[in-house]
């Protein structure tokens, strides 16, 4: 079994090992709750608040990439580094206003499944290669 198809209590579980770490030692160092790792690890909990996967890899020294893959919230890394740097954009602490068409954007994207979720990531990501070509043209080209 690869990283990529092993379960978030095993990735998460010998993560913590390799780095000779209690659960209550990483709850001390990502500041999620001993109980929260304790089912996390025993597979109760197999989809955790992604701000959780984040204090966890944080702490543990891993890519938060990792973490969502293991947790099934993107089948690949590039996509998973893609729905991180949305969800970093959509944080409460975010420049955009409550009136801003941006700040409801990225709230309605947050409400999405992760399929919902990667399927736009892919759609936005063409449309930007679109784009980018069509900037290319020679000046006096047209459409």
């Amino acid at each position: 079994m690869t990283d990529a198809t092993r379960p978030l209590a095993d990735v998460l579980r010998t993560l913590r090992q390799q780095r000779n770490m209690t659960q209550e030692e990483l709850a001390d160092a990502s500041h999620v709750a001993q109980n929260t790792i304790s089912t996390i690890e025993r597979g109760i909990t197999t989809a955790p608040q992604r701000a959780t996967l984040a204090r966890l890899a944080d702490a543990l020294h891993v890519d938060l990439a990792d973490l969502y893959i293991a947790a099934q919230y993107a089948r690949t890394k590039a996509l998973a580094k893609a729905l991180i740097a949305v969800e970093q954009c959509a944080d409460p602490m975010m420049a955009f206003p409550p009136t801003d068409p941006r700040h409801r954007l990225l709230a309605d994207f947050q409400r999405l499944t992760p399929d919902q979720q990667e399927a736009l990531v892919r759609q936005a990501a063409e449309m930007v290669k679109r784009a980018h070509r069509k900037g290319a043209r020679p000046s006096g080209s047209s459409r």
